[in-house]
């Protein structure tokens, strides 16, 4: 059999065709950490409040406060619908007639599972020994290892990994002992 070299115009091309085909980084499927998937992406810019919208369940989450400890207009939400858990940081927009906030969500995080023993803490840790609210991380069960973690930057409306060095947290209900 003849074996023919492709020249490099056609290589170029074919390759072009199939990275356009494949899912690109931010594609349909919501991997581990990838907020982009059909879950995340679709609730951008959705309003709710004060109930949580329809099949959500709002697992735990707050308003958050600046370094100054002021609260701020923005919240972290952690969710779940069916098996799958987000964490959703919104913009307050406003109050219902009951007095309780509207938001509007700004971006969207599809956790990864968890393995077994991980716990998602958020409002417990701390990042160069100062307590930040901005944090989401999973940390063993006994809260000694931060084991990865995020942070939700209300300046760009993001929610980004970032290393898990520095980054300390602490059981919530450690107060109440």
């Amino acid at each position: 059999m003849k074996r023919t070299a492709c020249s490099p115009a056609v290589f170029a091309l074919v390759l072009m065709i199939c990275l356009w085909c494949m899912p690109s980084a931010a594609g349909s499927s919501p991997g581990p950490g990838n907020p982009s998937g059909p879950a995340g992406a679709s609730l951008v810019g959705t309003r709710f409040g004060p109930d949580m919208p329809k099949g959500y369940e709002e697992i735990g989450g707050g308003v958050m406060s600046d370094e100054t400890h002021r609260m701020t207009g923005y919240a972290i939400q952690i969710v779940r619908k069916n098996d799958l858990e987000m964490a959703w940081l919104s913009s307050v927009t406003g109050s219902g007639p009951s007095g309780r906030p509207v938001f509007q969500i700004r971006d969207v995080l599809v956790l990864p599972k968890r393995k077994r023993g991980e716990i998602v803490t958020w409002f417990a840790c701390c990042s160069g020994g100062r307590r930040n609210d901005a944090i989401i991380a999973y940390t063993d069960r006994y809260y000694c290892r931060v084991l990865r973690a995020w942070v939700a930057d209300r300046q760009t409306g993001k929610i980004r990994e970032v290393s898990t060095g520095g980054i300390v947290c602490q059981d919530p209900a450690a107060a109440l002992r």
